[in-house]
């Protein structure tokens, strides 16, 4: 497994998810995005 290229993968995520939220979108797509942000921080500590 590649961690680097995983690492950048969700910085994207937080990217998009800064670009969704300065934007309102919906917010069940914002908690979707925050959960995979948390479950991230579980499997990497």
């Amino acid at each position: 497994m590649n961690i680097t290229i995983e690492h950048e993968t969700f910085q994207y995520l937080d990217v998009l998810k800064n670009f969704l939220m300065s934007n309102n979108i919906i917010s069940s797509t914002i908690s979707c995005l925050t959960l995979s942000d948390q479950a991230y921080t579980i499997v990497h500590i």
